[in-house]
């Protein structure tokens, strides 16, 4: 009996070596395929990331804006009223400048 040939429904060596290869390109497919989809989510979530980023530094610069704004107006409030006299008339001393 030659060792490549089939006995009793038992696969040859070659027949053997073959579905092998087959199996090993059907699981390489798959990693590829798994690796394609991991990367696809990777760079949505890394667009996302950089969203969020950028809307945090967003918020930070809005509420350093409030903050001065916020100072701004008390100061002119406190200006207007160091100008009047305390009757609540007009003082006519010049503001200092």
């Amino acid at each position: 009996m030659k060792p490549n040939s089939v006995h009793g429904g038992v696969k040859t060596h070659s027949s053997r070596s073959s579905s092998r290869r087959s199996e090993l390109i059907a699981l390489k497919q798959a990693d590829a395929e798994s690796a394609k989809l991991k990367l696809k989510y990777t760079q949505q979530e890394a667009a996302l990331l950089k969203q969020k980023a950028e809307s945090e530094a967003n918020l930070q610069v809005l509420s350093q804006q409030k903050a001065f704004e916020a100072d701004a107006a008390e100061v002119k409030v406190l200006q207007e009223h160091d100008v009047e006299g305390s009757d609540g008339s007009k003082s006519h001393v010049a503001p200092d400048i």
